[in-house]
């Protein structure tokens, strides 16, 4: 399951992929990233909350930054091409990743993966 769509990715999030199908390829593994960060705990039943729709946008924008090689470059040049890149050692796609859906995801509980002690029968 994709979590947003096209439409919302251009028009509300204001996403920069001109391909609808590279989006769609992206949007799903974006989907898949999110459900395993959240242990499967989006309802797919219920409307998509907009929060872990911003936060499937913004894992997308990671996997084409990845996909096109533009994540972790701090610096670059057109003659006899040279790219320098920032602290490349200490990132990869699944932390860019998590860090980019972390900003949407931290305050809804979809992160916390341990039981909640505070509900109690």
């Amino acid at each position: 399951m994709i979590y947003a769509d096209y439409d919302f990715y251009t028009q509300d999030y204001l996403g920069t992929i001109a391909d609808e199908t590279t989006f769609k390829r992206l949007a799903l593994s974006a989907s898949a990233f999110l459900d395993a960060i959240t242990f499967g705990q989006i309802d797919k039943d219920q409307e998509i909350p907009v929060d872990v729709k911003y936060a499937m946008c913004a894992v997308v924008d990671v996997k084409q930054d990845y996909a096109t090689g533009k994540r972790g470059v701090q610096s670059e040049s057109a003659g006899k091409v040279s790219v320098t890149y920032a602290g490349a050692a200490d990132r990869t796609e699944e932390t860019d990743s998590y860090k980019a859906a972390y900003q949407y995801l931290a305050n809804t509980g979809l992160l916390f993966g341990g039981i909640d002690h505070a509900y109690q029968c």
